[in-house]
């Protein structure tokens, strides 16, 4: 049995890859529908298993894959038995997989439908922890206990091999979002494991939609294929059983949350009941890429969780939810912004509301997909809420094998509490005691400072932004050199001083009038045509000016400078009237104290805990310092301020110093411990904050 699990993160060999690349191009070249395409794999996956052929296959499918195997010998040395390659040159039934998203990525941009495919090694571990966790609500064995059989430390004694028995053939699994089979493979590998047959037990068992006829094609000829070796039954027979797995649909038709409240409709599963388990890996789709009538449907089907920000993957977090038993448990695989992001508070409020968050594992933006770079993370959920702790674990590399078991292995308890409708965080520290701590008698950074002004947006950067070589000329001609300024890019602006690199920007407020002589005006009618189709300027006499902005004047003045992305804060005083781009934001205000506490170990704990991330904030992550995170940045109140007036001028003082390049790492230091010390941090915390360092 073992031979049937993935051993490594390879998710199509080599040889995979540049078969299916060739087979896809001659079924494309043949000019067939869906169906036909369909009608083709699965007339090969018969051709495969040197079976007779049942009389209902189309003749022409028939004599195309034979075609097929002439041209590409190397079909005969399939390897059957397993469904993941071990190496770059074997060839597995994962073949179907890589030619389904071969051929639907022709048409179509893979990441612009969410198509990314969960590797053998990630899913089978999530198969693996999924049942653990509803073991740990439905059976008398000990967390630890399941951790070790199921992960094949240990074998399992004969009472609790007989309550695994019991309980794996009473789970009814669901999958919403089936793709070409990744879920329900591993969950009939898992059973094998223990000896017990999907065939023998209820072709309920496992359920799931898949909207993609091609995908669900290349699903059940996968799982026909497992099952037909498995058990060693007529493929025609395995077909058969797969095909009445699963249902081509819209899964967010079903299992819809009602306005009036949480309600299950009577036909979405096979019983007319919830599941034991969801799980899957929903499509990450951007809301801005979804259809106007897509969203009216599920603002309706919806409520609590839609918005006009919200990523698809967030209503499937809702509808496997809403699709579980009590006790179920719910295992996604899906992007971790949801987690902190401004967007997904409607989804963690879902979540916090029907039961507790088990566990959390991190992949930052390791390689876990070979088709898509994100920063995904696996989560489990319990629709129950006994609980007070959750487990987390951020990896730092990708294991080479059971990569939920290293995760478990490695993990730390966390509290509950750290699942906050705010944002999420592992950390084994209560973080929401210690902002608790923080915020108290604060007030937001707006009130104190008023609000963060965003840099200057301008609609066609290459036009506007301009070289060191590129000012200098523009500068000799007194026509355009009214209207030159220096640009601190994004990139330059550092914690607490910012090194200029010659760059500058072309100002020119909508309205203005550029002589027509002048160099200004040859260098930007290069881009006449562009800058005259921007939304903001189109059809307007001066096509060349930029959006309409009530604040150019702030920018003369002090000021406090940040970019928009940083792995840490780089809050920095500008003293020199520099002009900052969209991508960076600009605090109007010349207070060295505000950028020292900023800058110190408390912002960094703050916006860290507070903000959105690119990767996991606390390793090699990057932060998105936007606005509505700066602007709640709380700030201690006047009365807090008054007695400890020593310790205020004190951090301006040194951040004044760092400001001018006077400063050292003592200085940042000092620093550190005064805002401790104004924020009244009991010192039991200071290492979370020294450790954000």
């Amino acid at each position: 049995m073992t031979t049937l699990l993935a051993r490594n993160w390879i998710e199509s060999s080599q040889l995979e890859i540049a078969l299916a690349k060739a087979l896809a191009g001659k079924i494309l070249a043949m000019g067939g529908d869906i169906s036909e395409q369909c009608a083709l794999l699965e007339t090969l996956a018969y051709t495969l298993t040197s079976q007779v052929l049942p009389n209902n296959l189309d003749v022409r499918c028939i004599d195309i894959t034979h075609s097929f195997h002439e041209e590409y010998p190397q079909l005969k040395n399939m390897i059957l038995r397993g469904d993941c390659p071990v190496n770059s040159t074997v060839l597995t039934p994962n073949l179907f997989n890589r030619l389904a998203y071969e051929l639907r990525i022709a048409t179509e941009d893979p990441i612009e439908k969410g198509l990314v495919n969960t590797p053998s090694i990630l899913a089978e571990d999530m198969v693996v922890i999924s049942v653990i966790y509803w073991m740990v609500e439905h059976s008398s064995i000990e967390f630890n206990n399941l951790v070790d059989i199921f992960f094949a430390q240990r074998q399992a004694q004969w009472q609790e091999q007989k309550e695994i028995v019991a309980c794996l053939s009473s789970i009814k699994w669901y999958d919403p979002c089936v793709g070409t089979g990744a879920f329900p493979l591993a969950i009939i590998k898992l059973l094998a494991v223990f000896n017990i047959k999907i065939i023998d037990i209820s072709q309920n068992i496992i359920a799931g939609s898949e909207i993609d006829p091609l995908l669900l094609k290349a699903a059940r000829i996968r799982i026909a294929l497992l099952i037909h070796v498995l058990y060693d039954i007529d493929f025609a027979a395995a077909m058969d059983f797969s095909d009445d797995l699963f249902i081509q649909q819209d899964a967010l038709l079903k299992f819809t949350e009602q306005i009036d409240g949480v309600s299950l409709l009577s036909d979405v599963s096979r019983d007319g009941k919830a599941y034991d388990i969801v799980i899957g890996n929903p499509p990450y789709i951007r809301a801005e890429r979804l259809p106007l009538a897509t969203k009216k449907i599920l603002k309706k089907t919806f409520p609590s969780i839609a918005s006009g920000k919200s990523d698809l993957y967030h209503y499937f977090i809702a509808h496997g939810i809403i699709a579980l038993q009590p006790k179920g448990v719910l295992c996604y695989i899906s992007p971790a912004s949801f987690q902190k992001s401004r967007n997904g508070i409607g989804v963690r409020q879902f979540i916090n509301s029907n039961g507790s968050i088990r566990a959390v594992f991190d992949f930052d933006e390791l390689p876990v997909f070979d088709n898509a770079s994100l920063h995904p993370s696996v989560y489990i959920f319990s629709k129950s809420f006994h609980e007070n702790s959750i487990r987390g674990h951020t990896f730092g590399s990708l294991p080479s094998d059971r990569p939920l078991l290293f995760g478990i292995r490695a993990s730390e308890l966390s509290p509950l509490s750290n699942i906050d409708v705010r944002s999420w965080s592992v950390q084994k520290s209560d973080v929401y005691a210690i902002m608790e701590v923080l915020e108290t008698a604060t007030k937001p950074l707006i009130q104190y400072a008023g609000n963060v002004r965003s840099g200057v947006k301008t609609g066609h950067k290459i036009a506007f932004s301009l070289t060191s070589a590129q000012a200098t000329e523009l500068l000799a001609d007194e026509k355009s050199a009214v209207f030159i300024r220096r640009l601190l890019r994004p990139v330059a602006i550092r914690a607490w001083r910012s090194k200029w690199d010659g760059t500058h920007i072309a100002l020119i407020e909508k309205g203005q009038i550029i002589p027509s002589e002048s160099c200004l005006m040859l260098h930007l009618q290069k881009y006449e045509s562009e800058l005259k189709s921007r939304s903001d300027t189109k059809d307007h006499p001066t096509w060349y000016g930029l959006r309409e902005c009530n604040y150019y004047d702030l920018f003369n003045r002090q000021k406090i400078v940040f970019p928009d992305i940083a792995s840490d804060c780089r809050f920095a005083m500008d003293d020199q009237g520099f002009i900052v781009p969209d991508g960076a934001f600009m605090l109007p205000t010349s207070d060295y104290f505000l950028l020292g506490i900023l800058n110190s170990c408390v912002g960094r704990f703050y916006f860290r805990i507070r903000c959105n991330s690119i990767g996991n904030a606390l390793t090699s992550g990057r932060l998105r310092f936007k606005k509505t995170y700066v602007e709640k940045f709380p700030i201690p109140i006047p009365a807090r301020l008054n007695s400890m007036q020593l310790v205020t001028e004190e951090i301006a003082l040194n951040a004044l110093r760092l400001s001018q390049g006077h400063g050292d790492i003592s200085h940042v230091n000092r620093i550190n411990i005064l805002a401790l010390q104004l924020y009244r941090i009991p010192e039991k915390y200071w290492t979370e904050f020294i450790e954000a360092l």
